[in-house]
């Protein structure tokens, strides 16, 4: 699947955007005609999730991330899709689409008690773009910095080049449009879109750069500690970009709105007042186990108190991009 604007191709396979220039647009291009279906199986109906990329589907693009979880009162002992046994574990499943329809069929019991416990976090974010006379870029936000290569094009146009640390590296063009600087970062697995952030900033000029817009990030986070010693630590947050008008705005709803989604899950020990949540890391691009991560808590009475702060949980902080705060659990009735 491909598209042109004005006969010049865009970059993307499975999402574009461009710059509206001066004058009138013809786009061009092809599409999939035919898009694989996914079926679930009749004894799974309503015990199961399917998600196509993040988001519930029952089609799906040859080559695309498929993952399936399962509904809140079930638990998964394994999946299959056309009869090929999926990968994953710990209620977490997925499978690369075929060029061809696939049915998903399994085994699904019903899930062991559990005990939940939530938090809400509240955060302010800024950030600030500073270009450098060396040929970089400085991108500051929660606290970190990342510095990218940048060649001026023009007047109003710069090429960046990002290079993720992990073999991937993007190129993308930032645009400035008068006091206002604008670019959208996407990033592709399988050659498919998997999330796009734009960032604009503002000229700020006390502090002689750009400055990135406050907005506020607000996530509710639960913990699920089940009978049999595995849990799941699932989220699902808003955000809301300032300044507000008086009595606020409104929110856009971060993975999952008024659905909780897993984000991670595995097994869990209590030793007298310390619990130790083990999960596995799965890589990025491929979804396979790259590694083994732990993460400390502290059982108080009916709280859960994990400070990711503290040394022991740094790996662990990182790799479910938490920031470095202590998060207190409460249980639910």
């Amino acid at each position: 699947m491909s598209l042109s604007i004005n006969g010049v191709p865009l970059d993307g396979d499975f999402g574009w955007s461009f710059t509206m220039p001066d004058g009138p647009v013809t786009i061009t291009g092809d599409v999939i005609s035919h898009m694989p279906t996914i079926t679930i199986d009749n004894d799974l109906v309503g015990k199961i999730i399917v998600r196509v990329y993040g988001e519930p589907g029952a089609k799906a693009f040859e080559g695309a991330w498929v993952e399936i979880t399962a509904t809140p009162s079930f638990t998964i002992v394994e999946l299959f899709a056309n009869d090929v046994r999926m990968q994953g574990g710990h209620g977490r499943f997925w499978f690369t689409m075929p060029d061809s329809n696939v049915t998903i069929t399994g085994e699904v019991v019903p899930a062991a008690q559990f005990d939940e416990y939530t938090a809400e976090i509240e955060f302010d974010v800024t950030g600030s773009l500073k270009f450098n006379t060396n040929g970089t870029i400085t991108i500051e936000m929660f606290g970190m910095a990342d510095t990218i290569s940048f060649q001026q094009v023009n007047e109003n146009e710069f090429t960046l080049t990002i290079d993720y640390g992990y073999g991937e590296v993007e190129v993308l063009t930032v645009v400035r449009d008068g006091n206002t600087v604008k670019f959208t970062i996407e990033f592709f697995v399988e050659g498919y879109l998997e999330y796009m952030d734009i960032y604009e900033f503002f000229w700020c000029a006390e502090n002689n750069h750009y400055a990135m817009v406050p907005f506020t990030v607000t996530e509710v986070y639960a913990i699920r500690l089940f009978e049999d010693e595995s849990f799941q630590l699932l989220v699902e947050g808003y955000m809301v970009v300032g300044p507000q008008p008086p009595g606020g705005g409104s929110g856009d709803p971060i993975g999952g709105g008024d659905d909780f989604f897993p984000i991670v899950s595995g097994t869990y020990v209590i030793s007298g007042t310390t619990i130790t949540f083990t999960f596995p890391i799965y890589c990025d691009d491929t979804g396979n186990e790259i590694g083994v991560g732990t993460m400390i808590g502290t059982i108080g009475g009916n709280n859960i108190i994990i400070d990711l702060a503290l040394p022991a949980n740094e790996a662990a902080a990182n790799a479910l991009g938490f920031p470095p705060i202590v998060i207190t659990f409460a249980k639910q009735a």
